[in-house]
């Protein structure tokens, strides 16, 4: 419901005049649309990577994030850019142990409320997928840039990440009619794979990507959604509960989150009893 116009795919040489030209023509296209304000990089949804790197050059991103050399920031502040939003990222060490209090919690709330976890096979997946893109739809509806997922673009965040998916890394809580209420997916580090590969699928990349899906230490998370009226009830704590046991049962070492608002600190507050960084 706003008027400004959002530039996403950003990628450039280190050299200003070329940012310069890039940021002039979606300007003069704002301008013919009446559009006197720019946003970005930001993608068409919260399923695109959205913004800059401006700190931790030296680490390994995700393979859901961008990466950008350090002259990125410094072009578009050039260029009159200024801050509007922070994300952040956290890695969190998984204990050997799940944390007594987060168990006791998971308990009482599956007990009170009727919620539990249910495990699916490959073939069910994509039907529980739907349900799950209809909770981040409302679970994220109010946060920065967000826009709505539609069908077309749900179809196609199914299409794309059940290959990816390690099934025992998918929690899904439904209430007592079985209905979806939360929604966690994690899923193998593919970032090394990625690097090695260069990229690219072909001719090796697909195999080392494959590779990486079973053998590995770190898991990325891709979402957490809890539909808005049960967001004070506890299940995220299930979420996190499962989360956890699963870390452990694999020897999972690092979980790291995808980008989070530096103002969430809903969600940031989940993390002050773990070892994270």
């Amino acid at each position: 419901g706003k008027d400004i116009m959002r530039f996403t795919r950003y990628d450039v040489i280190d050299d200003l005049e070329v940012s310069r030209a890039l940021v002039d023509a979606v300007k003069e296209w704002a301008v013919s649309k009446n559009i006197y304000s720019l946003m970005g990089p930001i993608g068409f949804t919260d399923i695109d990577a959205q913004g800059l790197l401006i700190e931790g050059f030296e680490e390994m991103d995700l393979s859901i994030t961008l990466y950008n050399y350090d002259y990125y920031p410094k072009h578009l502040e050039a260029l009159g850019f200024v801050k509007d939003a922070d994300w952040v990222e956290y890695q969190i060490a998984i204990p050997k142990d799940l944390d007594p209090r987060i168990g006791r919690i998971s308990d009482l709330v599956q007990k009170r409320y009727g919620f539990r976890r249910i495990k699916v096979t490959r073939k069910e997946l994509p039907d529980y997928a739907r349900e799950a893109f209809k909770v981040i739809n409302e679970a994220f509806a109010k946060l920065y840039g967000t826009v709505p997922l539609t069908e077309t673009i749900i179809e196609g965040a199914i299409k794309e990440y059940i290959p990816l998916v390690a099934l025992d890394f998918v929690i899904i809580i439904v209430d007592k009619e079985d209905k979806v209420v939360g929604f966690g997916l994690l899923v193998p580090s593919l970032a090394q794979a990625f690097k090695k590969s260069k990229g690219k699928l072909l001719p090796f990349g697909i195999f080392r990507m494959l590779k990486a899906l079973k053998t590995y230490d770190i898991l990325e998370m891709y979402f957490i959604a809890v539909k808005p009226e049960y967001q004070n009830m506890g299940v995220n704590a299930v979420i996190m509960a499962e989360a956890i046991k699963e870390g452990i049962r694999h020897n999972v070492k690092f979980a790291e989150t995808g980008p989070e608002l530096e103002l969430n600190n809903a969600v940031q507050d989940q993390w002050k009893t773990f070892d994270a960084r």
